[in-house]
């Protein structure tokens, strides 16, 4: 009998590659500068042509209005910058790139099964961008602050850190009840380490972040009204 991943091989391989193209990315994300931009390309142009196969009468819905408002924009604001030499585009490509990813990821009706390997890969992918970072940084003193290696500049790496912090301690919240030890410890731990990690970074900004996050998450995810105050009162 064939597995599920067989049939879905032989159904649509083409699927199977955008997921891999895009899995080998966001593994790549925030480590390895070529081969994340070689898997990117691969990944938006594999999509695109799915795109163009699957939905022959493309559909609109209200998340398509949102990313082409940014896109937008993000285009007006570039035009109408009056900044020399013309610095303002090379943001908007940047905006432009990752609009693209999201907005073809929102497309792609990826399962929830899918959805959610893709969620604890971007989690785990910054791992080992984080150890060589703190290696450098407190250890071989190659870098005066904490930075992924291809994220880069210290704030970027913080704005980094603060997203995978909350990605890590929603999915906490989102599992306390409904997973075993194993799982919740681990959430535990890796919520712990990402913290740590955005207080070795200094960034106050971060942090307030950081805080705000975990405010405003416990209130919305946690139903036991002494664990929320419990959170509150350990944040104050």
């Amino acid at each position: 009998m064939k597995t599920y991943t067989q049939q879905l091989f032989q159904e649509k391989p083409l699927k199977i590659l955008e997921l891999l193209f895009l899995s080998l990315f966001i593994l790549a994300l925030p480590s390895l500068e070529a081969p994340k931009n070689i898997f990117l390309a691969g990944f938006i142009l594999i999509a695109l042509w799915n795109q163009f196969q699957i939905n022959k009468k493309p559909s609109w819905s209200a998340w398509d209005w949102i990313f082409l408002a940014i896109v937008t924009t993000a285009f007006l604001s570039s035009m109408f910058a009056g900044l020399a030499p013309g610095d303002e585009w090379k943001g908007f490509r940047v905006l432009l790139t990752f609009m693209t990813v999201g907005w073809l990821i929102s497309r792609s009706k990826y399962s929830s099964k899918q959805l959610g390997w893709i969620f604890w890969l971007t989690i785990l992918s910054a791992l080992p961008a984080l150890c060589w970072g703190l290696a450098q940084y407190l250890f071989l003193h190659t870098k005066g602050s904490l930075e992924l290696h291809s994220v880069g500049h210290v704030n970027h790496s913080a704005i980094y850190l603060t997203m995978i912090f909350g990605a890590t301690f929603g999915l906490l919240l989102g599992f306390l009840k409904d997973s075993n030890a194993i799982k919740q410890t681990s959430l535990i731990l890796l919520t712990m380490i990402f913290c740590a990690a955005l207080l070795i970074g200094s960034s106050r900004a971060a942090v307030g972040i950081a805080i705000i996050l975990t405010v405003l998450f416990s209130l919305i995810f946690l139903r036991n009204l002494k664990l929320k105050l419990l959170s509150i009162s350990f944040l104050t």
